[in-house]
């Protein structure tokens, strides 16, 4: 329910041409913008499944979605800040989503609302590395940092 509330969102932003507000949003070409509706729709699948235990096949790890967004945002020449206000537009739409069911639904203990969010915050965070991982397979953004303490501390001549 909260993922058809997000895209019911979406879609209204899409039909009501508000999009266009944005300058990353004009960048994209009409081949972009159906590749990143097929991938939202992809993402939402995902996001579904995920959050009903469901394991994920390898193509639609939050990773592995990700670096399809950051591969077909590459293409489009957007800059990787670009494309992170891109992440956070429609990441923005699934939080608010889920904010207002938790308001609706008081039924549910908060404790249930907060781990609902913390699943989905992880899912995107991760969705978000990948578009930043591809970012730089592309050469597009610098690979100079790890999430290695050890290597970051070998490359800074501290180790």
């Amino acid at each position: 329910m909260i993922v058809q509330s997000a895209l019911g969102r979406i879609h209204m932003q899409l039909g009501g041409g508000q999009l266009e507000n944005y300058g990353w949003y004009r960048l994209l070409d009409e081949k972009a913008r159906s590749s990143l509706a097929d991938l939202g729709r992809r993402t939402m699948d995902a996001l579904i499944r995920h959050l009903s235990g469901e394991q994920l096949p390898a193509d639609a790890t939050p990773q592995a979605i990700g670096r399809e967004y950051g591969r077909v945002l590459t293409d489009t020449d957007l800059s990787l800040t670009d494309s992170v206000q891109v992440f956070f537009f429609f990441n923005d739409f699934l939080i608010d989503s889920i904010i207002q069911m938790s308001e609706a639904n008081t039924s549910r203990p908060p404790s249930e609302w907060g781990e609902f969010v913390r699943r989905v915050n992880a899912f995107t965070a991760q969705i978000l590395l990948g578009v930043i991982r591809a970012y730089q397979e592309a050469g597009k953004a610098p690979h100079n940092y790890s999430s290695d303490p050890q290597a970051r501390l070998k490359r800074s001549g501290a180790a």
